[in-house]
């Protein structure tokens, strides 16, 4: 293979690259969009795993009335969820709806969009909403699935699994 040398694409003296207005908005939604669809997948899946909920009676050992996959769907769910509640209060300052809004300001046509109220998500924020869904969803499974009175009190910290 053969380099062309004559390139100035590959020139010290080139002129920096201009990176459009918004793009750092837009870059952001699409990072979150992925670490929101990564933990969507998580919740799904415990879900679904708590549509069959354990049976609660004669408790010995929680971790034996839990199903294979929720016990490796749980692990999985920490560091997103530590994530999420770190990042708590940007994540609810409704990226998705300032990405869209970068993306129609690129439009030659009409005015901006707004909100309608600002303390709410925006209903062109769809991943965002969906993420949100499946989370109370999940959450709501977990506490159907494991009532807090019939829980085991603990004698002492549960202790990390290490692999």
């Amino acid at each position: 293979m053969i380099r062309d040398t004559s390139s100035t694409s590959h020139s010290r003296d080139h002129q920096p690259t201009v990176v459009p207005r918004g793009t750092s908005t837009i870059l952001e939604w699409a990072m979150l969009d992925h670490l929101m669809d990564l933990h969507f997948g998580f919740l799904e899946v415990g879900k679904d795993e708590l549509k069959d909920p354990p049976t609660m009676d004669g408790l010995d050992d929680l971790a034996q009335h839990i199903s294979a996959t929720f016990k490796r769907t749980l692990p999985a769910l920490r560091n997103p969820s530590k994530w999420l509640r770190a990042n708590f209060k940007h994540v609810v300052q409704d990226q998705e709806f300032m990405a869209f809004q970068e993306k129609e300001k690129e439009k030659p046509r009409g005015p901006e969009v707004e909100k309608k109220s600002p303390n709410k998500m925006s209903g062109y924020s769809t991943m965002t909403l969906r993420f949100w869904q499946a989370y109370a969803r999940f959450i709501l499974a977990l506490s159907q699935a494991f009532r807090v009175t019939k829980l085991p009190v603990l004698s002492a910290p549960l202790k990390r699994i290490s692999r």
